[in-house]
């Protein structure tokens, strides 16, 4: 029995409709207003970020850093400021490795085009900071920022991204 040319026609243009959304791909870009993407890092980079504070109370709480490395974060494993030494060897588990990728998926293009800066003032009137570093692979230089946690004198991009690093901590 052959088959009529009305259905033919459904049948193609519904063939056709899969195709093309068969063929599209979402496109990896940060959301608007989000600055620039970073390239996770591969196996000999990372990225660290945390908030620290010097005048703190006891022997916890100066300082918080998380290292995202092999797509594994990893929290610090001694209290120290600014300068993380040493991370745990056991990595996170649950959904820390996408929370912190987050981070790199919309960083703010303030922070890339000045490597190697101090952001406002952190910690000048014991309101503590945050230290970022970014080193995609052995073959490039190492990033550090330090930001500070008062947002009166930030541009609105680093507001947004201090937000989402905040947001990030408190899942980790």
């Amino acid at each position: 029995m052959p088959v009529k040319a009305p259905v033919m026609k459904f049948v193609i243009w519904i063939f056709a409709v899969v195709w093309l959304f068969a063929a599209c791909k979402k496109e990896d870009h940060p959301e608007p207003g989000c600055g620039i993407s970073l390239l996770p890092p591969d196996s000999t980079g990372y990225f660290v970020f945390g908030t620290y504070i010097s005048l703190c109370q006891g022997p916890s709480g100066c300082a918080v850093y998380y290292k995202l490395s092999n797509g594994f974060v990893y929290r610090d494993s001694v209290i120290h400021l600014l300068r993380p030494a040493s991370f745990r060897k056991t990595p996170l588990g649950g959904d820390s490795g996408n929370t912190a990728s987050a981070l790199l998926n919309c960083f703010p293009q303030e922070m890339a085009d000045h490597p190697n800066t101090t952001i406002g003032c952190p910690d000048c009137h014991d309101q503590g900071g945050y230290y970022i570093t970014y080193k995609a692979n052995s073959a490039s230089p190492e990033q550090t920022w330090t930001v500070d946690t008062d947002t009166a004198n930030l541009s609105n991009p680093m507001i947004q991204y201090i937000t989402r690093l905040d947001t990030a901590l408190a899942h980790l």
